[in-house]
């Protein structure tokens, strides 16, 4: 993956750059400083997503793809970006607010038109948010490259996507393990069960109970 969005100064537009105004010169420095770093702990958190739990690692790729989506639906209308908090638990709000209660699998959509189309929304709803926290950034500022990485990983994660979508807790190697450490190994005892992330909590706390 080219983790484009994490590595936003590596795409500026070097002849345009002196156009821009002082807010975006200094967003401009922060991206050149910030990108290996974020680009890295991109990576380093994916893998840790795995290691969680195949299902919570399925559901970053998803939110990794509409994210891309919005910056790509940006650029495509000549609209500015938004840079920064862009962010889990706001993206979670509004996939949960679009969600039909009856298929979870919406977050793991594998059709790169519904990526898009939430992607408008979503776009749209920060936009006339008068509380949002994002630094805004003309998209005449980053080159044509940025587009085409962005869809590039957009198309790779799919494929992934595509073979996880059919996710089966019943075959959940890890998750069976943990069954049957609660209803044999330690039937009579309280237990506590330690995750980094809530997408694994609610998905051990769906199918345990």
């Amino acid at each position: 993956l080219h983790l484009a969005r994490y590595g936003l100064g590596n795409y500026i537009n070097k002849e345009n750059e002196a156009q821009a105004e002082p807010e975006e010169k200094k967003i401009i420095a922060n991206l050149s400083r910030a990108g290996k770093r974020l680009m890295g702990f991109c990576r380093t958190n994916l893998f840790k997503r795995l290691e969680s739990s195949g299902f919570s690692f399925l559901i970053s790729l998803a939110r990794h793809v509409l994210r891309n989506e919005i910056f790509v639906y940006a650029i495509e209308k000549g609209l500015p970006i938004p840079i920064g908090q862009q962010e889990k638990a706001e993206i979670d709000e509004f996939l949960e607010e679009n969600d039909n209660e009856d298929d979870v699998s919406l977050k793991l959509l594998t059709d790169i038109e519904e990526y898009k189309k939430l992607a408008e929304k979503y776009y749209q709803k920060i936009t006339t948010d008068k509380n949002n926290k994002y630094d805004w950034i003309s998209c005449n500022l980053l080159s044509d490259t940025l587009k085409k990485h962005l869809i590039q990983d957009t198309e790779n994660i799919i494929k992934i996507l595509k073979i996880g979508k059919d996710w089966d807790p019943n075959k959940d190697k890890k998750l069976n393990a943990l069954e049957e450490l609660c209803q044999k190994t330690h039937k009579t005892d309280k237990i506590l069960i330690f995750t980094q992330f809530a997408d694994t909590a609610y998905y051990l706390y769906e199918n345990l109970k």
